[in-house]
């Protein structure tokens, strides 16, 4: 990642209007790009099938072809509490998963650092991707 300062004086204004113009014009052709990859994807499930859950898969003389359905499940966290005790413990397909508040790292960062530095023993910390907004004026 290439970080600087946020000192803006010296920037060559006239560039980043063309890379900016570049950036919305490629995101146009990604998003046509997308919307073509969509059509086509229906048109094969259209033709192949899909299963609700699970896959179908298909040989051509050129390619091997694969339906994937899938199903998403939230779960009601108040109702499961209730009702969990009704199933065995080595059934129940919920599992627990710790997440870091990030909210909360960011406060003990800046104002327990001492606890901070308890909590890099444990969490592995790297950099996203950054991002680029582009807005025409």
């Amino acid at each position: 990642m290439h970080l600087v300062n946020d000192d803006f004086r010296h920037l060559d204004t006239k560039r980043l209007d063309q890379l900016s113009r570049l950036l919305e014009v490629t995101k146009l052709n990604e998003l046509a790009a997308k919307e073509a990859r969509l059509k086509v994807e229906q048109d094969i499930i259209n033709l192949m099938g899909v299963k609700a859950e699970g896959s179908y898969t298909y040989k051509t003389n050129q390619y091997k072809v694969t339906t994937i359905g899938n199903v998403s499940r939230k779960l009601d966290v108040m109702e499961y509490e209730r009702i969990k005790g009704k199933i065995p413990e080595e059934l129940r397909p919920v599992a627990y998963k710790y997440e870091i508040k990030q909210s909360l790292i960011h406060n003990l960062q800046r104002y327990h650092p001492d606890l901070y530095k308890q909590m890099t023993r444990c969490m592995t910390t790297k950099e996203n991707k950054p991002s680029v907004k582009v807005e025409a004026i």
